[in-house]
């Protein structure tokens, strides 16, 4: 399968600040499971600890790129073969 540029730019410019919206904040919830999944503290205790930030920076932004990555497939995909067929 070739690539594409030219698909790649529409799927971005499908993508509206809606989508982006829950993209960000699916991340965000997606990252604070994966820092606080098998651990004793509460949320409000996560919340305290100074080392709860950096790991959920790096959480959130590799859930972020996976999502992103995700959405940009869809896109193209629903460019290629839509749905409504």
């Amino acid at each position: 399968m070739n690539f594409n540029a030219k698909l790649l730019r529409q799927a971005l410019s499908s993508i509206t600040l809606k989508d982006f919206f829950w993209l960000v904040l699916f991340s965000l919830f997606a990252g604070h499971y994966l820092v606080s999944h098998q651990e004793a503290e509460y949320f409000w205790e996560l919340w305290m600890m100074r080392s709860y930030y950096p790991a959920m920076l790096g959480s959130f932004m590799i859930a972020f790129c996976l999502c992103f990555v995700i959405c940009c497939i869809d896109c193209c995909l629903n460019l290629v073969w839509p749905w409504m067929e």
